[in-house]
């Protein structure tokens, strides 16, 4: 889930590419008119101070009836969080011992997925 400072300056190079200005495959360093910067040394600086992450795609839904709202969920190891279709959240966080980092970054990413959804939902 997390990002490499490689994968992170392809997608800054391809965010700012433009038509005055060239992005070097090879070695990731983007050309302009004026300077060469190195993608991957601007990624790096980013991911030593700020957390990126992936945010996944819902894993289920449901398209409602009529007693129950449309919703997707976001599934994080043993945690499920759940968007409704008008923007209303519900964390269903289990209470255990032993994480991972790793399973904390899932739960992260799939509660920051929940947020930008339901964000989106209600705007």
């Amino acid at each position: 889930m997390t990002i490499t400072p490689e994968a992170l300056a392809r997608l800054i190079a391809d965010a700012f590419y433009d038509q005055d200005s060239s992005v070097d495959d090879a070695n990731l360093t983007e050309t302009t008119i004026s300077d060469t910067f190195d993608l991957v040394a601007v990624a790096s600086a980013l991911l030593a101070r700020h957390a990126v992450l992936e945010l996944p795609e819902p894993d289920s839904r449901f398209d409602g009836d009529e007693d129950t709202n449309a919703y997707v969920d976001f599934h994080a190891v043993l945690d499920t969080i759940t968007v409704y279709d008008d923007g209303d959240i519900e964390a269903v966080l289990s209470h255990r011992y032993g994480d991972t980092p790793a399973d904390l970054r899932i739960l992260a990413a799939a509660l920051c997925a929940a947020a930008n959804r339901a964000e989106k939902v209600k705007a």
